[in-house]
């Protein structure tokens, strides 16, 4: 696997991203997990070890998102950072328009 990922990453600039998803949310990521570049998956029991190599990390975050709540970003330490800050851009918006 490892050897894998560096030479995709030498021919691509990618980046490994591996994810947490709980057992019975796992099938919901369908299709859409090869579009974000699903490698492989690896049973844990309660949850599902799930590895990409993405080639937008951003594009990765914003579809994080639609599950989030039932998974735990594992790494980069910078898609939590990119995942975090779109959640508070997105709470900012809601408190504008239950303000109004």
């Amino acid at each position: 696997m490892q050897s894998f990922i560096n030479q995709m990453s030498v021919e691509r600039q990618v980046v490994e991203v591996v994810i947490d998803v709980e057992t019975d949310v796992v099938r919901y990521l369908g299709e859409q997990k090869y579009y974000n570049g699903f490698v492989k998956q690896e049973n844990q029991g309660d949850h599902v070890r799930v590895h990409f190599l993405t080639g937008s990390l951003m594009g990765f975050a914003r579809w994080f998102m639609l599950f989030g709540d039932h998974a735990k970003i594992v790494k980069p330490a910078e898609l939590n950072v990119m995942v975090a800050g779109i959640a508070e851009n997105t709470l900012k918006k809601l408190n504008k328009v239950k303000c109004s």
